[in-house]
């Protein structure tokens, strides 16, 4: 399943392969390499490798291994991410308080605090209530889509967010400044 997946060029499919690679790299000595059956040159094999690492590193589940992300793997994921559902919130919210530097406001949110949760759905309201751009412009957006970090790697990553974009670093300076009651 995994290579016929691979084969359909599945973003989703090439993370679980780099997931495997480097959790359990044991099981290609029992089931062989499946890069072969992909039809892919071996650039563009390596090519979806280094974009399935890049949306690993900014996966917000993957924010745990305390490594700061550098720019050039947010600008990746965030390129590899451009047109999926997934980035759709990141660009809300860039969007909607940064549209004269979207791709660089977009790749420092991946940066820091990383891809939203696929679960932060359910703390929005419905799309038919209030838009999803409103959503990223009210400070309860603010509040949802920049959850706060702890890891080790927290501070790091949000200094080069910052650094990446200047419009994003006012997002976080407001973001900090929000409070929603007592």
């Amino acid at each position: 399943m995994l290579l016929s997946l691979m084969r359909e060029d599945r973003l989703a499919a090439w993370m679980a392969y780099v997931q495997l690679l480097e959790t359990e790299p044991r099981i290609f000595d029992i089931i062989g390499s499946p890069l072969a059956g992909t039809g892919l040159s071996a650039a563009d094999t390596e090519a979806r490798i280094e974009d399935a690492r890049a949306v690993r590193a900014v996966w917000f589940g993957f924010s745990v291994d305390d490594i700061p992300t550098p720019a050039a793997t947010a600008t990746r994921a965030r390129d590899a991410l451009q047109g999926r559902t997934e980035l759709r919130p990141v660009t809300d919210l860039c969007q909607a308080h940064c549209p004269d530097s979207l791709a660089t406001c977009e790749a420092a949110m991946l940066a820091f605090p990383g891809l939203p949760d696929p679960g932060f759905t359910v703390l929005q309201p419905f799309s038919d209530a209030l838009n999803p751009a409103e959503f990223a412009a009210s400070d309860r957006g603010l509040l949802t889509l920049i959850r706060p970090r702890h890891d080790r790697a927290a501070a790091a990553d949000r200094a080069m967010a910052e650094a990446l974009d200047a419009c994003y670093a006012g997002v976080l300076a407001r973001r900090d400044q929000i409070s929603l009651g007592p």
